[in-house]
Order: C-alpha cells, then structure tokens, then sequence
C-alpha cells in the first residue's frame, strides 16, 4: 500500500488537530504517527517564518529561535540551558 505525501494544507490541520488533543493515548496521538513525514517535511520551512508575539513572550520567541537553531544543526538534544 503506498502513502501519499501530506500536503502543507493537510499537515497544519494535523498540528491543530493534535495541538487539541490532551491525551497521547487519543486518536489524536495515532493520527500524529501517520502524518510525521508530512510534519519533518514541511518544519524547516515553518520555523523560518518570521514568528511575532507580544511583550511577555520573550521565552517563548526563545524557544521558537532555540528550535530553528537545533533543526539547522539537526540536533537530536536540547541544551540543558534550554528555556523551560
């Protein structure tokens, strides 16, 4: 049986889809196996856009820049000074 590839339309409504899902044993979380190769393909594309926020999210905007920097590098481990 043969998968297609996700689309980046298809692979955002599976983020959304499992960024409102509370339970990893949901469908939800089975649903995020089956569309990863979607995810991997569009995530460096996603993370180069140019992310805003307002004041009071620095740590978030942090991460966000900690996690382009991890996908350039292709780490597999977040730094132990990682914000939290």
């Amino acid at each position: 049986m043969s998968r297609q590839a996700a689309t980046p339309a298809a692979t955002l409504s599976a983020v959304e889809a499992i960024a409102h899902d509370d339970a990893l044993e949901s469908p939800g979380h089975a649903f995020a196996g089956s569309v990863h190769s979607g995810v991997r393909r569009y995530l460096s594309a996603f993370l180069e856009l140019p992310f805003q926020a307002e004041r009071g999210s620095e740590r978030l905007l942090a991460a966000i820049e900690l996690v382009r920097k991890l996908n350039r590098e292709h780490a597999r481990n977040l730094p132990p000074d990682a914000p939290r």
